[in-house]
């Protein structure tokens, strides 16, 4: 099984180096890990399997809080905007409105004198 183990990794290094080098870091560390579990004892390739199956569902499951803390994280501020984007869209349209009534007001109470005499309307 040991043997097994190091062909399957000197493989995996193969694949890794036609890649120019560009193994990802958490290949390198399941190479490890595989590694220093078949080192470790663990002598039977299902065990082997069932270690690393163990370990990704690990990694998926904080992967996942952290999802979820980010979206948290992110929820209230959102929630602030659009309350925010809310308010000033009511002022901005309680402010034309306003401005537009005083401008009524304004032009109404325009005088302009009449030159022949009469008063002037506005």
């Amino acid at each position: 099984v040991q043997a097994k183990m190091e062909a399957v990794m000197e493989a995996s290094s193969e694949v890794d180096g036609k890649s120019g080098g560009a193994a990802s870091e958490s290949d390198a560390g399941l190479n490890t890990r595989a590694r220093a579990a078949v080192d470790g004892g663990v002598a039977d390739l299902a065990a082997l399997e069932i270690v690393l199956a163990e370990e990704s569902c690990k990694g998926k499951r904080e992967l996942t809080a952290l999802r979820e803390g980010r979206a948290a994280a992110v929820a209230l501020p959102a929630a602030a905007l659009a309350a925010a984007l809310h308010e000033r869209n009511r002022l901005r349209d309680q402010h034309r409105s306003m401005s537009h009534d005083l401008l009524g007001e304004i032009f109404a109470s325009y005088r302009l004198p009449n030159f022949r005499g009469g008063s002037g309307g506005g």
